[in-house]
């Protein structure tokens, strides 16, 4: 049996995007991020456990301007692009403690979201 987590988190963090080569202000979202997260296990998901290895994650990133982090340098600082990065990172971190990373969504409003799945 397979059982699968939705967890729920938000980043409140600032970005600014270059469209046509114009930098558009640096503006706030109250990122929502939603993992799915596969526990191939029978015993219970440690939640706190795993809330904390994705919470320390998402911290390094809490109230910063996400441009200015080395992990975003010379990538046009998209919701798409914050997307695949945060996949890449929580993915590896997830391994480590034996809970595929099956899904990412990340909303910058309610009204867009973009998904990742791994393939």
């Amino acid at each position: 049996m397979i059982t699968k987590y939705r967890l729920h988190f938000y980043l409140n963090a600032r970005h600014y995007v270059s469209i046509n080569g114009k930098k558009s202000d640096v503006h706030p979202h109250t990122w929502e991020i939603t993992l799915l997260i596969s526990h191939k296990r029978e015993e219970e998901l440690h939640f706190a456990h795993i809330e904390n290895v994705i919470g320390e994650y998402l911290n390094e990133y809490q109230g910063t301007c996400l441009n200015d982090s080395p992990r975003f340098s010379g990538r046009n600082c998209t919701m798409e692009q914050i997307g695949r990065v945060f996949f890449e990172d929580l993915t590896e971190r997830l391994q480590k403690q034996d809970v595929p990373l099956e899904e990412l969504t990340i909303n910058e409003n309610p009204m867009r979201q973009y998904v990742i799945q791994r393939g």
